[in-house]
């Protein structure tokens, strides 16, 4: 990753002089202006930064309601879908790779944005699934019954005495889903 970036800052004959060179002698900006400026870069960069947002975006939410269902409420076949979502951690991500395909095509999504946030949000995050549920697990069921008291609704509830605490939680989440 260095050397790349090391590399970007050389002129064309210092990079074939000093291949292995980590620091440019004569540091030059042109290589990262001409790709900004001839390889329209700049649009790639935005489209990145639109995918990954909405996607990550995406992720906190699905992953955090799920965690919240599986945390704090206990349902018929809880134990089940918990043991779902733990064996699917055993299948490869890239043996869901043509599915996923198939699923944004019938969408007619393919070649889009939304097809992308899609394919990118809809993945493998079982994990974050797992890091919310046993947090809010955590949370004692008096703090939900005061709110419930207090006249408070499933969301109210959910909003006011489980979202306050989940800084930690959601900006890992967050930065492993953006890596």
């Amino acid at each position: 990753f260095l050397w790349m970036i090391s590399a970007s800052f050389k002129d064309q004959n210092e990079f074939f002089k000093n291949k292995l060179g980590l620091i440019p002698q004569n540091p030059t900006f042109d290589n990262v202006t001409r790709i900004w400026e001839k390889a329209h870069f700049d649009t790639y960069f935005i489209n990145t930064v639109i995918v990954t947002f909405f996607a990550v975006f995406l992720v906190l939410i699905m992953t955090m309601l799920a965690g919240y269902a599986m945390g704090r409420y206990n349902f018929v076949g809880k134990k089940v879908v918990m043991m779902v979502f733990m064996s699917s951690i055993a299948i490869p991500l890239v043996s869901t790779i043509i599915p996923t395909y198939e699923v944004i095509k019938s969408m007619k999504l393919v070649g889009t944005k939304l097809g992308l946030i899609l394919a990118q949000a809809g993945g493998a995050h079982v994990i974050f699934l797992l890091l919310f549920s046993s947090f809010f697990e955590q949370i004692p069921g008096e703090l939900e019954e005061a709110a419930k008291v207090d006249g408070a609704g499933s969301w109210q509830s959910f909003f006011y005495v489980a979202l306050p605490g989940l800084g930690s939680t959601a900006f890992l989440v967050l930065v492993l889903s953006v890596i």
